[in-house]
């Protein structure tokens, strides 16, 4: 696939709410699924807090939504 198919975001705030719109679920149900706050949640979602490396790797395999890509610093989503 190349890299067209993707969208990049500066912040894994949006990519998380746009998975979670399309799925149809709110910020409770969705921080439940990932083991977190919905405070924390709704940080990330604003772009005032990052994700711990184990949260990205709960929301990679959640999600499809690749963890950071080194070379840039954004998010991918396809």
């Amino acid at each position: 696939m190349s890299s067209d198919n993707y969208q990049y975001y500066k912040t894994l705030g949006q990519p998380i709410k746009d998975y979670r719109l399309w799925q149809k679920q709110s910020q409770d149900e969705f921080a439940e699924l990932i083991k977190v706050s919905v405070r924390q949640l709704r940080r990330w979602e604003a772009g005032l807090s990052r994700a711990s490396i184990e949260n990205l790797q709960d929301i990679a395999n959640i999600t499809g939504i690749p963890k950071e890509d080194k070379a840039d610093g954004a998010f991918r989503s396809r």
